[in-house]
């Protein structure tokens, strides 16, 4: 049995892992790592976690899971001070909800990378075309072919699984119907330390929807790493504006909320996450069709998050291989 999984983000790995038992699994990943959204960037001594900047657990499958990597300190607690501001006023200083936040022990994509480690994956790899006859074909853009697949399953974006999408998959108006917003990350590094009374905060009503600093999470390089997330509107409005401009503006922002000194900044990056939210928060759908044997996963199945994607792996890993057992 032969099992192809393209997209090697959390799902993705976590998917592979689980049929890696039963078959012969290879992940075809277009980027030259894995992780997808628990990404991690460096410039300098400088570390940024620009996608996923925490998770939680609230489900009794996923804090299973996690233990494990818990106890061998791949996970840790992140124990940060919070903010809640409307525009620029500070309106609270208390989590929403009282529960830990969970985040890769080094950087965010230490998590994938651990899962990775014992899995066969093909990266700089962008899969382009899918063929079926008794089995899938995979090509990729220089052309080459990978054939001899029972299975496919798909772990990129909505928008990327329908571009691979067979017209005849029975889920395919379910997928439609997903849709995912874009959202800049702003990278900030410092000569100097902020002093400031949080070390991260959500916003409404405003330009940014989240700011962190990295170097608050557990080790972390002591240099004052600032990451800001954009709202999802901003990102609608500016994605085909000039990365240069937005990333200046996007400072003035940042600036105008945390009274920095621009002179203060070291090093500035900017990467443009295309699906980097769910709308469908309450989303819990299961992308499988039996009769092609395609499937896709991705926390857009389970309403967003990093926990999301781990359970919609989980089940469709463990559906499909109750379909291989019959």
């Amino acid at each position: 049995m032969n099992i192809a999984i393209i997209g090697a983000g959390l799902a993705g790995l976590v998917v592979a892992s689980q049929l890696n038992q039963i078959a012969n699994v290879t992940l075809f990943e277009k980027s030259r790592g894995v992780g997808g959204r628990l990404a991690t960037r460096r410039h300098d001594s400088f570390v940024f976690d620009h996608g996923a900047q925490y998770f939680t657990a609230r489900s009794h499958e996923f804090n299973t899971w996690l233990k494990p990597l818990i106890q061998a300190d791949i996970v840790q607690s992140w124990q940060a001070r919070y903010a809640s501001f409307e525009g620029i006023h500070k309106m609270g200083s208390s989590w929403p909800s009282n529960e830990p936040r969970w985040v890769g022990a080094n950087n965010m994509n230490s998590i994938a990378k651990h899962i990775a480690s014992d899995l066969n994956i093909m990266t700089n790899t962008r899969i382009i075309k899918l063929e079926r006859t008794k089995l899938w074909i995979l090509t990729d853009e220089t052309g080459q072919e990978y054939d001899n697949f029972d299975w496919v399953i798909l772990n990129s974006p909505s928008p990327q699984a329908l571009e691979l999408l067979p017209n005849d998959a029975i889920f395919l108006n379910t997928l439609r119907q997903i849709d995912m917003t874009p959202c800049f990350a702003l990278m900030l590094g410092f000569h100097e330390p902020l002093t400031l009374s949080f070390d991260c905060a959500h916003i409404t009503q405003s330009d940014l929807s989240w700011i962190a600093f990295n170097h608050t999470k557990p080790n972390r390089p002591d240099l004052t790493s600032l990451v800001v997330h954009s709202s999802v509107d901003y990102a609608l409005k500016h994605w085909e504006q000039d990365k240069e401009v937005t990333t200046q503006d996007l400072i003035h922002k940042a600036q105008e909320l945390l009274g920095f000194n621009i002179d203060n900044i070291m090093c500035t990056m900017l990467h443009g996450w295309k699906f980097a939210n769910t709308i469908d928060r309450k989303q819990d759908v299961l992308l499988v069709d039996p009769r092609l044997k395609i499937a896709a996963c991705g926390d857009y199945c389970m309403g967003g998050r990093v926990e999301g994607a781990f359970l919609s792996a989980m089940k469709t890993a463990n559906y499909i291989k109750k379909l291989i057992a019959t």
